[in-house]
């Protein structure tokens, strides 16, 4: 499944609770359309907004933020990715002071976050040098305590066995007609009156099949009527 379906199926999610609520109040059905495409555009974000502002064409720029520096993902000396967001002045002189660089809180070049997202070139690859220097638990540990936004890029055995996983439900074992029992990923939304489940499992192939194949525009909205 791609990251689209599940965009465009949140978005259906809100807008179906928002027609709902609707027609309770004014007792009028409507029409609901949303398209795959039309949901990707509109989780753009500030990629967007600088085309539709500036006329530029933002640049792929991996792990990092592209109006913001440094914020971006850093390899450790353990092998692991951080992910650190500098978002102010007063959290650069303090990300400045963590990294042994308090020279750089006043330097020219990177006195605003302005320039230093010009001159990310010659910033960026003094900051990887001295991150590679320490493990991932030493750095985040100093960043949290300085109140600087901050975490681990986990990788699916250590999401996993982060310790919220457990207490709220985010795996769950269901009864599977050929394998026996299967683990799910658990429901994200806890309703303290109506608590969801997981109660089927993932169809078997052509369980559900109903007409044959066809080709799926991705630009044709879905439709419901509610």
């Amino acid at each position: 499944m791609a990251i689209t379906d599940i965009l465009t199926a949140l978005f259906a999610q809100g807008a179906i609770g928002n027609a709902l609520y609707y027609r309770e109040k004014a007792g009028i059905g409507q029409k609901l359309d949303l398209s795959l495409f039309e949901s990707q555009v509109a989780t753009l974000f500030n990629l967007s907004q600088t085309y539709l502002f500036s006329g530029e064409i933002p640049q792929r720029l991996g792990l990092a933020h592209a109006s913001i520096v440094p914020y971006q993902g850093f390899k450790t000396r353990d092998e692991d990715y951080i992910l650190v967001a500098v978002t102010s002045e007063k959290l650069w002189d303090k990300f400045c002071h963590i990294m042994e660089i308090p020279e750089f809180i006043h330097d020219p070049r990177f006195d605003g976050n302005k320039k230093r997202v010009m001159n990310r070139d010659q910033l960026v690859p003094v900051l990887e040098e001295k991150i590679a220097a320490r493990d991932s638990n030493e750095w985040i540990s100093e960043f949290r305590q300085a109140g600087i936004p901050c975490g681990r890029v986990n990788t699916m055995d250590k999401v996993f066995n982060h310790p919220q996983i457990k207490p709220r439900n985010m795996v769950v074992e269901v009864k599977h007609p050929t394998a026996k029992k299967i683990k799910l990923v658990g429901i994200p939304v806890k309703y303290s009156e109506t608590p969801g489940s997981v109660r089927l499992t993932p169809p078997l192939l052509g369980q559900n099949n109903q007409h044959p194949k066809s080709e799926i525009d991705f630009h044709k909205p879905r439709c419901f009527t509610i």
